[in-house]
């Protein structure tokens, strides 16, 4: 039962986007980024970490041109034909997609999603066979035109991860990565998000994601990983990923980045991956006023996942 699909679960700034990169230095790996924003990144004509621009990329054209084969589709002049489910953008949005009726229905399905979710249930709606059968497909397309054994991607949505995993539980595993909120509300603060919106939004991710995957997803098919694991000891944690992927070992840090094609993500995606270690400027950073009101609000969450104070 070889694993085809390794999708990344995460509340964002938790380092998503260097979990997808290191992942991607494997030979057998395909980092795919925030794959579920390909068709709006085509649309708007957005950059491919290799350069070029989406429209003439040529790794996401032959994607586009495998899947006019294999879903009919033809996603070069009807990016929004291929639906792989609706996630609000924070920063780069198709205003003239991402309409009312769309994210009413998105978050209908949603919603039927999380409370069978909740339960061990599964109910997809015919949206949501819609988008898993394109995503992978997705997935297929880029193995199928790398040669690679497994595709990352890295969009974070659990309620979607968990419902692919459901449709391919002997081919899709999960990765749940957590970071100290504090820092993901320091990082969110430097982007200009308020205090009280950059809490609630780390404490929703974790308090609603959690009691699902417990729910509909075994143990082993679940990763457990803390960005700082990860950043401190990338070597390690990266082996330990590769056996649970059903990877050979690999040296990935001697390894140079090569061919990459993420199609949305942290700008961090466009920067040489350079010395990995963790970003700590949280502890010097944070004003008090966002400490104690992180505390008072998450502190409880933070410690649950295993975050303790300093």
């Amino acid at each position: 039962m070889s694993v085809r699909q390794a999708l990344v679960l995460s509340s964002g700034r938790s380092g998503s986007t260097l979990l997808d990169r290191l992942l991607g230095l494997h030979p057998q790996v395909r980092s795919l980024g925030e794959v579920v924003h390909w068709p709006k990144t085509l649309t708007l004509d957005e950059p491919c970490t290799c350069g070029e621009r989406m429209t003439q990329c040529p790794f996401w054209c032959s994607v586009a041109r495998h899947l006019q084969h294999s879903l009919g589709i033809d996603v070069l002049h009807d990016p929004y034909a291929l639906d792989m489910g609706l996630i609000g953008a924070t920063h780069l949005r198709d205003e003239a997609y991402y309409t009312l009726s769309r994210r009413m229905g998105n978050r209908f399905a949603q919603a039927w999603l999380w409370a069978g979710m909740r339960m061990g249930q599964h109910w997809p709606l015919p949206l949501v066979r819609r988008q898993n059968l394109h995503s992978l497909a997705v997935y297929e397309a880029v193995r199928a035109l790398s040669g690679s054994a497994v595709v990352v991607d890295s969009s974070k949505q659990y309620l979607r991860a968990i419902s692919l995993y459901r449709q391919e539980p002997q081919h899709t595993r999960l990765v749940m990565l957590v970071r100290d909120g504090r820092a993901v509300l320091h990082s969110r603060m430097q982007t200009g998000l308020g205090m009280e919106e950059a809490v609630q939004r780390w404490k929703r991710y974790y308090q609603r994601m959690q009691p699902c995957l417990a729910a509909s997803v075994p143990a082993h098919a679940v990763f457990q990983l803390r960005y700082e694991q990860l950043a401190a000891s990338p070597q390690d944690t990266l082996q330990q990923l590769f056996r649970f992927l059903g990877l050979d070992p690999c040296d990935v840090l001697s390894r140079d980045e090569s061919d990459v094609h993420m199609t949305a993500g942290n700008a961090m995606r466009f920067k040489p991956l350079g010395a990995i270690a963790p970003d700590l400027r949280w502890q010097t950073g944070l004003p008090a006023d966002a400490r104690a009101y992180f505390e008072q609000h998450a502190g409880q969450l933070n410690r649950q996942l295993g975050y303790h104070d300093d």
